[in-house]
């Protein structure tokens, strides 16, 4: 699931997901994941509008 959801938003953003941003946006996922975000659309709507959840920054 996580994987379908990387390519998915690196696609809307016009990105590999191989690259710099494309890892980024895969910690990103990892992260709303193991805190408890478990639905695809809810991780694309976090990661999409380009909000990261405060706890991310504090890592």
């Amino acid at each position: 699931m996580l994987r379908r959801v990387h390519i998915h938003v690196c696609s809307l953003k016009d990105m590999e997901p191989e690259s710099e941003g494309g890892a980024e946006i895969g910690k990103m996922l990892f992260h709303l994941y193991r805190q408890g975000v478990r639905s695809e659309v809810g991780l694309m709507r976090m990661v999409i509008a380009d909000e990261p959840p405060p706890a991310l920054e504090a890592e």
